[in-house]
């Protein structure tokens, strides 16, 4: 109990607390961007066959691509969300659906 007090109390009094994790977070998603993108790199290049079986780097593709994407969900960067002054970001799919199909 005590223990859970100290950690609230650390949360509550320093604003600043969660911007280390913040910062972690995104190198992370950096890193795992980067990755994917050498793989991707290394698949058009067709250099990914000096270095591996087809299996192993479609699977290491896919774990790259997992992670990047996953990445990006825990941490995703201020481009991901739509801005407020963005009138089609308050439509719903299926709004912006219908207004492209007209």
């Amino acid at each position: 109990m005590r223990r859970a007090t100290l950690m609230h109390s650390a949360f509550g009094q320093n604003p600043t607390f969660g911007l280390g994790m913040n910062r972690a977070a995104y190198g992370w998603r950096d890193l795992a961007e980067r990755r994917r993108a050498h793989f991707v790199e290394l698949f058009v290049s067709g250099r990914w066959r000096h270095y591996y079986t087809d299996r192993a780097f479609f699977v290491a593709l896919r774990e790259a691509a997992e992670a990047a994407d996953r990445w990006a969900m825990l941490a995703p960067s201020p481009d991901d969300h739509p801005k407020d002054d963005d009138p089609d970001s308050r439509r719903g799919p299926d709004e912006l659906s219908q207004m492209t199909a007209a």
